[in-house]
Order: structure tokens, then C-alpha cells, then sequence
């Protein structure tokens, strides 16, 4: 490797040169170098052949006795391809020996074969006997169909095989009823497990895969059906048994439930619950139905010629059918034809259309004209004779041959008269307007999960039946209540009876909070009926207070005033109590007139009667705010509602301030003329009550009497609370007025004081101290002047100037010898020690 490498460097040297310089003598320089290299290389491998000699002659040895065992091998092989020759006649051979054998084995398993195939047409009816105990359908039509195809192709013209064809034909027919007679059981049947009907999942659910059948579940026994109905090649005509069944079936689901709800004295919000729940499942079912339809359609587009299968493709006419039916059924509950229409008299009738305009126009309600949402050739209560034949020639016609002989005048004879053997539907509750309440919410729940796009019209008709049927009825019910005269009636109670008024009432806002609470799309009709009610009844109940009292003492109280006698804190102190006192002697009995405290001329009512009724009225009208209030929420139209019950709160209120005020009237009225009627300046000390003290305590009684049977123990507690103050009041302001009072006549004040004191303090539970205020001012009758003044000094002043100036006055009338000139020196002393104190 090393002299190569070396030569290698000497040629690429020498290239080198001749491309830098080509001329000749460097040519012929070079030339001479390559053979001095040459012979150089020369004497080295000769150098080196000497060297290895020995290793090349034994290589020579051993490659010549290669060639001779190569040779050797040939020969061997030789033999081996004459041996191989051999071979192949002999497998040629076998060959021809085993092609014998294959051709009778093939003709052996050709005749065991065929000897197979009618083994399995013979035992084929058990098969499908077999399946049909179990309910497998779809297995026992495939058996059928494979049998029936061996026999048409594989054993044609078999003449020993006749007799298992017709009996095939014959299981044909049975299977395709007993089909029939199931799928109409799988889409009719209640689920015993209760499932709802999943409308959401059916549209992630696939349908094009047909899966085992499942016993109790409808929807892959359904999917099962249709499969065999195809392989029996007798889908159109499943399909238009199913049509036909459609409405009888429904009528039956409702006669089933209708019997078990009067069976178990069901209500009929559980009657339309479960009848709602049973019918979803068949519309589910029938939705199945529907897409599975389409699906064998576009495998099969020559179905789609059927008139039954493309009734499905286009929509599902179970929808309508049940949509019918609850309509018809509706209408007899909610007593819309005027009659309870059973299903024989819907039959002699002829076809049932529920037309909303019909409705209106018979109650005259004015309504706009709306289209007709169905229109069906026979109604959900009945089949006419002539729709009836109809649909069983239909029937028959679609079946053909399949029906045993005389079964399609059979059923046309039975379709002839449909009346003679249903039954009439009875109702489970009494038809009113009023059971649409309970079935609403029920039925809006239903079509949305049925029909969501509602392209039956139940839920429009649903709402346009509540606004311009059933809450206009409801309207003209209950607005003539509240328009009569609310005293009118009285419901006795043991305590404070109730106006029939409110207590009817309140329980159309109980109806109507429940309207809105079972119609939450219709509550806010329901609320203006409420508020429209209560608007009118606080109208009616305004007018009769007015008439009671007319406007006597609501003219002559301020709202302030009025306000100050609702609140309770007010009526709760004692000197809250005496600042309402204040005003109302202010306000109710006196009036300033040039510069003067005149009495002010307010009558009473006329008897106690008219007090008792107004105390009724406060009692009722607080009731009902108290239980309806609660009835009523948030929404907008509801604070209108609330408002118009805060209203009837204020006027109830309003009425008991009247009672407050015409107790405290009474008293003024009974005692305003103590002084002029009466004589206490007596030579003799006279026990005998006053007679105006003695009226003024006979009417008061009576009050009481008539005011406790008919106020709560609450309000009974608070319309005498202020008596006490007004009386006292009245008795001070009265002084001036007095004549003459002697120290008998003196006692005798104190005495009848004293009796007015214990009833009046009994009554509003408090007061002794005004008692004791207004006796003492009385007292002072018995000090002289002089003694008057010095009390004064001496305790300071207990009333005010006024007080002390009236009881001078009623002195000097009393003692006419009285020293003017004294008694003017008192009055300035008084004037000057009270004036000290306040500043």
C-alpha cells in the first residue's frame, strides 16, 4: 500500500509539471523520471514475489483442489436431477389419483348439501315458531324469507317440497298480523318503568343500525319490527295499519285512563298528567317510527312511492292525530261545546272541529278571525260511518291477499257502525273553563317537548283559549263582586265577622294568584284582573264609607292627623297619645274664630249601627290585605296589584281613625252641655251621677258592645286609647262655660269624674293621670284666691295661665262677693310667676 501510495504522489507530481510547463525538455525530463520509477517499482515486486513465493505455490495447491471437488459436485449433481425426474412422474400420478377422489367427493357434498337445504325448509316452521313464542320478529322473518328463497332458487321445481311452500305462505300471513298486532302493542303501551320519552337524545341516536331486540324495550323492538316488515317485503302496508289504528288507538288510551282515574278517584290534574305522560310516549314512539321511515326510504327509494310511507316522510302525522285528540278531549272538560259530548254523540254528530272562532262567537266575545289549526277527516271522539268504511277498504286493499278470506268484509261491516261498540268517555271531574288551570302548564310542558315548533298550533290555541275565553270569563265572573255594595252581607264569626264581600274576594285573588302560578305565560292577565277587581272594590268601598259618614269628620281631620292615628308609635306613649289629643280637640271640636276658641258644630253618625259597620268594614279590609298580600310578588304588574291592596290598607285604617274619632265625638257630644244643663252650685250634696255623665257612660257601653264583636282584640284595644285624653281634655276646656261651682258642686265633679275615670281608663288602659289633672284643676274651686296664688309659689304652676285665669272666673261668678280689685291682683301675680317659670 505504501509504494502505491508513493507512485501515486510521483504520477500526480508529475502531472502537476507538465500542466505548469509543456515544453519539451521538461517532457522529455519527466519521461525520464517516470522510467527510473518504473524500473524502481520493477525491483521492488520482484523483491517481493521472491519474498512470498511459498505462499503463492501453496494457494496454487489449494485452488487446484477446488476444481477437482467442484467436479465431483457436478457429477453428484447429475444423479440428483435423474432422481428428480422420477419424482415428478410420480406426483403426476397422485395428482390425476387425487383428481379422481375430489370429483366424487364433490358430487357426495353436493347431494349432502341439497339433502341440508331441504333438511332446513322442512324444520323451518318450527324455527319460526320458535321465534315467534319469544316475540323475535325480525328473526322469524328472516328465517321465513331464507327458506323461501332457497325454495324459489336452490330447490325450484322440487314437486315433494309443495306442501312446506304453502306452509310457508300460511306463516307468512301470521307473522305479518302477528307483526302488526305487536308493533301497534309496542307503540300504544304504557312503559311499566315510567321512562320519558327523550326527544333530545333521539336526534344523537342512531337509527340506521338495526339492534337486537331487547323484550320491554319499545324503541329497538320497533327498529326490529320495521326490519322484519321489510325483509316480509310488507312495510307500506305495516305502515298503513299503523295509519289506520292511529285514532282508535288514542281513543283507547283515553278510555283506559279515563276508567283508571274513576277506578282511583283520581284528580284530574293526576287524570291529564298521566294521560299527557302516556301520550308523549306514543308520540316518542311514533317519532322513532318516523325517522326510521326515512331512513328505509333513502336505502330503498321505492318505497317512497307508498302513500302511507311518504304520510311519514313529509311529517309525522301522529303529532296531529294526538293534538286532535286532545283538543276533542279538552273540549268536553272544559265545557267549550256547551254539552259534555261523549263519544256516541260525537259520532251521530259527525266529525268534531274545535274552531276557537265558533267558541268566541257563541259566548260573544269579540275576537279576531284566526285560521282553522286542524282538520281532520274524522275527530279524536269518534270515527263517522262513512270515514270509518273508508279507512277499512283502505286497509283491506293495502293488505291484498294477506287477510284470511271474508276478514276485509268483516272489518268494513264492524267499521260500518263505530257507535254501537265504543263506549262513552265519562268525565273525572265536572266540565268547567276552571280545569284548564290544572291542565296548562301540563300541556304547554307537553307540546314544547312533543312539537317545539308547535307546528301543530296546540300551544297557540292553549294561550289564545286562557286570554280571550277563559280569563275573560273569569273576568265577567268576578268583577260584578266588586261593584255591588260591600256591607251588603256579613259572614258571622265568633270575633269580628267579615264582609261576604271580602271573603268572596279574596278568594277570586286566591283563584287568581293560583291562575298565575299554574300559567306563568298567563300570569300577568290573571294580575289585571286582580288589579282591576281591587281598583273597582276600593272604588265601592270608599263610596260606602262616604256614605256612612258623609264626609263629616274625613273633612274636618287632616292627613297628618289621619296619618299621626294610623301609626301605632303614636297611639303607644302617653305623650304621644296627649299630642294627638291636642290636635284633634283643635281640629275636630274647636275652631279659632276672631281670635276666639269657638266649638265646632261636627254631627255624629246617626246611630251606633253605622259605627259597627264601619268597624266591620276596617276589620274585613285589613283581613284581606293580610291574606292576600302574601299571594302577590315582584313583577311589575304585581306591585300594581300590591299597590292597589295598599290602598284598601289606607281606607281600612281610614275607617278605624273614624271609629277612633267618632268614640272621641260622642264623648264631646254627651258632655259639651255638662255646664249649662247641669247644677253645681247645690245647697245639698247630690250622689246621683250627672244625667249627661250618665248618657255619655249608657253610649259608650253601647259602643263597646257593638265595637267588640267586631274588632279583633287587637284593634279593640286601640279605638279607646283616645278617650281618656279627650274627655279630660273636653272636661278643662268645659270650665269656662260653668256658671257657678260650689264646694258641693265641686264633689259632686269629682264624683262623676271618678265613674268616667273607671270605665275610660278600663278601656284604653291609661289616663289616671289625666283623671287626676283635670280633678285637681276642679279642686282648685275650693281655695281662695289668695290660696291659689300661694300654691303656686309654693309647688309652682301646674296648668297653664289660661287653666288658672277660668277657675278665677268661675270663682268670682260662684261668690259674688268677691273683691274685683283682688281678684285682678291674683290674675297679674299668676301671669307673673308663670311667665318667671317659663322664661
Amino acid at each position: 500500500c505504501l509504494l502505491q501510495m508513493e507512485s501515486y504522489n510521483v504520477l500526480l507530481e508529475i502531472i502537476r509539471d507538465l500542466i505548469r510547463n509543456p515544453n519539451p525538455e521538461n517532457k522529455k525530463h519527466l519521461e525520464n523520471r517516470i522510467e527510473e520509477q518504473f524500473s524502481h517499482s520493477s525491483h521492488n515486486l520482484d523483491k517481493l514475489l521472491n519474498k512470498s513465493s511459498d505462499d503463492i505455490f501453496a494457494i496454487i495447491n489449494l485452488f487446484a483442489d477446488a476444481r477437482d471437488r467442484l467436479s465431483q459436485s457436478q457429477s453428484r449433481g447429475g444423479a440428483v436431477r435423474g432422481d428428480l425426474a422420477r419424482c415428478c412422474q410420480l406426483l403426476q400420478l397422485k395428482r390425476d389419483e387425487l383428481r379422481s377422489l375430489y370429483t366424487g367427493h364433490v358430487e357426495l357434498h353436493k347431494s349432502v348439501k341439497l339433502l341440508t337445504r331441504i333438511r332446513h325448509v322442512g324444520s323451518a316452521p318450527a324455527r319460526i315458531q320458535a321465534c315467534l313464542a319469544i316475540d323475535d320478529y325480525l328473526g322469524a322473518a328472516r328465517e321465513l324469507t331464507d327458506s323461501q328463497r332457497i325454495l324459489d332458487k336452490k330447490l325450484h321445481g322440487v314437486k315433494a317440497l309443495l306442501a312446506a311452500k304453502s306452509q310457508l305462505a300460511v306463516l307468512s300471513r301470521t307473522i305479518f298480523h302477528s307483526l302488526q298486532a305487536n308493533l301497534a302493542h309496542r307503540l300504544y303501551a304504557l312503559d311499566p318503568k315510567g321512562a320519558s320519552a327523550d326527544f333530545d337524545g333521539l336526534a344523537s341516536k342512531d337509527l340506521s343500525q338495526v339492534p337486537a331486540p331487547e323484550h320491554g324495550e319499545s324503541v329497538n323492538s320497533i327498529l326490529c319490527l320495521l326490519e322484519a316488515a321489510c325483509c316480509l317485503d310488507k312495510l307500506p302496508q305495516t305502515v298503513q295499519s299503523v295509519l289506520d289504528n292511529l285514532m282508535p288507538s288514542l281513543r283507547d288510551i283515553a278510555i283506559r285512563h279515563t276508567d283508571s282515574a274513576l277506578a282511583a278517584s283520581q284528580t284530574f290534574k293526576v287524570f291529564i298528567s298521566n294521560l299527557l305522560a302516556h301520550l308523549e310516549q306514543v308520540a316518542f314512539r311514533h317519532t322513532v317510527l318516523a325517522k326510521r321511515l326515512n331512513l328505509l326510504v333513502l336505502r330503498s327509494p321505492a318505497l317512497a312511492q307508498s302513500p302511507s310511507v311518504a304520510a311519514y316522510s313529509e311529517e309525522n302525522p301522529a303529532l296531529a292525530a294526538i293534538v286532535s285528540q286532545l283538543r276533542d278531549l279538552l273540549g268536553d272538560y272544559l265545557d267549550v261545546r256547551g254539552e259534555n259530548l261523549s263519544y256516541e254523540s260525537a259520532a251521530a254528530a259527525g266529525p268534531a272541529q274545535f274552531d276557537l272562532n265558533q267558541l268566541l262567537g257563541r259566548r260573544k266575545i269579540p275576537a279576531r278571525p284566526a285560521p282553522v289549526l286542524f282538520r281532520f277527516a274524522y275527530s279524536s271522539h269518534a270515527i263517522g260511518a262513512a270515514s270509518a268504511a273508508a279507512a277499512a277498504a283502505a286497509a283491506a286493499a293495502a293488505a291484498g291477499s294477506d287477510q284470511p278470506d271474508g276478514a276485509g268484509a268483516q272489518k268494513q261491516k264492524d267499521g260500518a257502525s263505530p257507535g254501537k261498540q265504543r263506549r262513552p268517555l265519562a268525565l273525572v271531574c265536572p266540565a268547567a273553563q276552571s280545569n284548564i288551570v290544572e291542565a296548562h302548564e301540563l300541556l304547554r310542558m307537553f307540546s314544547a317537548r312533543i312539537d317545539p315548533a308547535d307546528t301543530q298550533g296546540l300551544s297557540a290555541w292553549l294561550e289564545n283559549f286562557v286570554q280571550a275565553v277563559f280569563l275573560v270569563t273569569e273576568r265577567s265572573r268576578m268583577m260584578p263582586c266588586a261593584g255591588q255594595d260591600p256591607l251588603r252581607l256579613v259572614l258571622p264569626r265568633a270575633r269580628a265577622p267579615l264582609l261576604q264581600s271580602c271573603v268572596t274576594l279574596q278568594t277570586y285573588l286566591s283563584d287568581l294568584a293560583r291562575y298565575g302560578r299554574a300559567m306563568p305565560g298567563q300570569a300577568d292577565g290573571a294580575w289585571r284582573i286582580g288589579h282591576d277587581l281591587l281598583q273597582q272594590f276600593g272604588r265601592a268601598c270608599q263610596s260606602a264609607l262616604s256614605a256612612l259618614t258623609q264626609d263629616q269628620l274625613c273633612t274636618a281631620v287632616s292627613k297628618d292627623l289621619l296619618q299621626l292615628l294610623s301609626d301605632p308609635a303614636a297611639l303607644a306613649t302617653e305623650a304621644g297619645l296627649r299630642q294627638l289629643t291636642g290636635r284633634l280637640i283643635d281640629q275636630v271640636f274647636y275652631r279659632q274664630e276672631q281670635g276666639a276658641r269657638m266649638p265646632r258644630d261636627v254631627r255624629e253618625l246617626s246611630d251606633i249601627g253605622k259605627v259597627a259597620q264601619l268597624a266591620t268594614l276596617s276589620e274585613s279590609l285589613s283581613w284581606l290585605v293580610t291574606i292576600a298580600g302574601p299571594l302577590f310578588g315582584d313583577s311589575p304588574v304585581e306591585r300594581k296589584v300590591t299597590e292597589q291592596l295598599d290602598h284598601l290598607k289606607v281606607l281600612s285604617g281610614k275607617c278605624f281613625n273614624v271609629i277612633m274619632i267618632e268614640v272621641c265625638l260622642r264623648a264631646s257630644n254627651r258632655l259639651k252641655d255638662l255646664p249649662t244643663h247641669s247644677n253645681f252650685s247645690v245647697g245639698v250634696d247630690d250622689i246621683e251621677l250627672d244625667d249627661r255623665v250618665t248618657a255619655f257612660l249608657s253610649d259608650l257601653r253601647c259602643l263597646k258592645d257593638a265595637l267588640y264583636q267586631r274588632l279583633t282584640a287587637g284593634a279593640y284595644g286601640r279605638v279607646f286609647r283616645l278617650l281618656p285624653g279627650v274627655v279630660c281634655a273636653l272636661l278643662a276646656a268645659l270650665l269656662p262655660s260653668f256658671s257657678r261651682i260650689n264646694p258641693l258642686g265641686v264633689k259632686k265633679i269629682g264624683r262623676n269624674l271618678f265613674e268616667m275615670q273607671r270605665v275610660a281608663v278600663d278601656l284604653a288602659g291609661w289616663g289616671e293621670a289625666e283623671f287626676a289633672r283635670v280633678r285637681e284643676l276642679f279642686d282648685l274651686l275650693l281655695l281662695t284666691p289668695d290660696q291659689i296664688v300661694a300654691s303656686v309659689l309654693e309647688q309652682g304652676p301646674r296648668f297653664s295661665l289660661e287653666e288658672y285665669d277660668s277657675v278665677l272666673r268661675v270663682y268670682a261668678r260662684t261668690y259674688s262677693s268677691c273683691d274685683e280689685e283682688k281678684m285682678r291682683r291674683a290674675r297679674e301675680r299668676l301671669r307673673q310667676v308663670i311667665t318667671q317659670k317659663h322664661v
